[in-house]
């Protein structure tokens, strides 16, 4: 496997087609947070001082229960279209790279619309690793450590290295297992079952390979979290000397607005980057299971 090859290609793929970031943005959404420099504890004296009184809050929740439950529903509604679109667009990342990669063009909407077609395999596919994490690798795990704490001795010590074993190896074959699957489906249009099943053949057959794909996977990403935690340190420097300075003249408002043009290349580029490596991950993977795929043919 010419593991170099592969890269170039799909860095190429990804840096020449921005579909690819959109949809890479997309699928990574909930992985970005918001750090605005504002004083928190200045905000909080403007907050109402009723709701330091128990009494007058539980009041005041009675008497805006409508309102209160009308946002909640609102945000459950938000949540759930940022899920489906996260979902979706990692489905039509996958779609616009097998067609990209045959120099063939794929608008958003396409890409989107192939990703919903297979959006319930893949979020039932996450579950079912979920719950197989959970209560057969995370779970025991805990108990062991809590039981060695609690002095089980050397057979807690002993539970712990074999559940802690058997959670990596979960990890490094569902992992794959989900990438092939996910390409089945999208490309294949396979069945949630049949999928899984081709899938457990790939990741039997070219396991080493495959992890020396996820090693190289794991070190871009450990790369780009260096990059965007040294952005974000230089945003909290930034703001906690001359934010901090503004602030006790201008206030947290006109702060913000004065240091907004240095604030928003700061938070750009770890976005950019973020959604750059999503995209040139699903393209890479994509990639080397075009390269593996014949097997099952």
């Amino acid at each position: 496997m010419d593991y170099s090859k592969l890269i170039k290609r799909a860095f190429s793929l990804t840096l020449k087609n921005r579909l690819l970031w959109i949809l890479g943005f997309f699928v990574s959404i909930f992985g970005f947070g918001l750090n605005l420099p504002i004083d928190s504890q200045q905000l909080n004296q403007h907050l109402n001082p009723s709701f330091q009184n128990p009494e007058r809050t539980a009041q005041w929740v009675s008497q805006h229960l409508g309102l209160i439950l009308f946002y909640f529903i609102l945000f459950l509604v938000i949540l759930l279209s940022l899920v489906i679109l996260s979902v979706a667009s990692e489905g039509g990342l996958i779609a616009a790279a097998l067609k990209l990669q045959k120099d063939k063009t794929i608008s958003l909407q396409e890409a989107l619309n192939q990703g919903l077609r297979v959006i319930w395999r893949i979020l039932g596919l996450r579950a079912l690793m979920g719950l197989w994490f959970f209560f057969l690798s995370f779970l025991p795990f805990y108990l062991a450590t809590f039981f060695f704490f609690q002095g089980a001795g050397s057979i807690g010590l002993l539970l712990i290295l074999l559940f802690g074993l058997a959670f990596l190896y979960s990890l490094l074959y569902l992992l794959p297992l989900s990438w092939y699957a996910f390409r089945l489906f999208v490309e294949k249009g396979e069945n949630f079952w049949e999928g899984i099943k081709k899938a457990t053949q790939l990741v039997d057959q070219f396991f080493k390979e495959t992890l020396l794909l996820l090693l190289l996977i794991s070190g871009i990403g450990f790369g780009l979290f260096l990059v965007m935690s040294f952005c974000y340190a230089l945003n909290n420097a930034l703001f906690a000397g001359l934010g901090s300075a503004l602030m006790l003249k201008f206030g947290s408002l006109t702060t913000l607005l004065l240091l907004l043009p240095f604030y928003l290349p700061l938070y750009l580029l770890p976005i950019a980057l973020f959604a750059f490596s999503t995209a040139f991950n699903s393209v890479l993977i994509t990639l080397f299971y075009l390269e593996i795929k014949n097997v099952l043919d």
